[in-house]
């Protein structure tokens, strides 16, 4: 059995928000666990974005033109996103929203000084936007620039005390930092503000079980696959946690789950 026990490695597996603060990243389906996985989790899909702000009168707001760009970036077409995003701020200046998106747009074909020149613009724009501060404090994370990254998100929450995106991504940055139970207490704040959303228990489970309280990590994680069931990397690292509690019939148990749901997982079990 001993070959289902497996190290925990929070900085690289933990799961965050997505770069653009207005984007409801899935949660990951292809991690491996000794795999850095970037700031930007990968997935084939993404949930809608949500609507813009705007700081000009709605009629003056190209909205249909905007949505476009949404479409296009959520289809994978940045450069045509980038252009339509163009043409919004064009219109109108002080589109936040479309300087938030267009700064994704970019940072996915690898310009991040232009990304960044956007979000420092959207704050120009709007400094009481929370949004704004969270994807720029993003950025900087993605940019291994830690400090900035929390300033922008303590920004964030200091503007909106229940903007959860803030806090689950201030956790990553501490866990990342080694000062877990900061990012202990930004998870368990996020989930108290939103008990529905599973990344909190996930990325709990994780910080957890870096620190040897495997009991905790299995609650979260338990509770997170009763969330979200077809994510075989639950059931993995679930199964991780209960062998570190010699609970060995059940961790069999589960990681055969994740090993139907996930059959590369099999590999990763015996390599170990």
């Amino acid at each position: 059995m001993k070959n289902i026990q497996i190290s925990f490695w929070i900085a690289q597996i933990f799961v965050v928000l997505c770069f653009s603060c207005t984007v409801n990243q899935p949660l990951p389906n292809d991690i491996t666990p000794t795999v850095m996985i970037p700031e930007q989790v990968t997935s084939a899909t993404t949930t809608p974005f949500s609507a813009p702000i705007v700081t000009e009168p709605a009629q003056k707001v190209p909205q249909e033109l905007f949505e476009q760009g949404l479409q296009r970036l959520q289809e994978g077409e940045i450069e045509q996103a980038i252009s339509i995003f163009d043409s919004v701020i064009d219109a109108n200046p002080s589109f936040v929203e479309a300087y938030i998106q267009r700064s994704l747009a970019k940072v996915l074909m690898g310009d991040e000084e232009g990304a960044l020149e956007d979000l420092n613009r959207a704050v120009q724009i709007d400094p009481t936007n929370p949004e704004v501060f969270n994807a720029r404090g993003n950025l900087y994370a993605q940019q291994d620039k830690l400090p900035e990254a929390i300033e922008d998100f303590n920004k964030a929450i200091s503007l909106d005390a229940s903007y959860i995106k803030a806090y689950i991504n201030r956790a990553n940055i501490y866990s990342v930092m080694g000062e877990y139970d900061k990012a202990i207490e930004d998870l368990s704040k996020a989930q108290s503000i939103d008990p529905s959303m599973p990344s909190t228990y996930f990325n709990l489970g994780l910080v957890f079980a870096e620190q040897g309280e495997f009991q905790k990590a299995a609650e979260q994680l338990r509770k997170y696959v009763e969330l979200v069931p077809e994510d075989a990397q639950g059931y993995y690292y679930l199964a991780a946690s209960l062998a570190e509690l010699e609970e060995y019939d059940n961790a069999l148990f589960i990681i055969n789950q994740a090993i139907d749901m996930q059959p590369d997982l099999r590999r990763q079990t015996s390599d170990r």
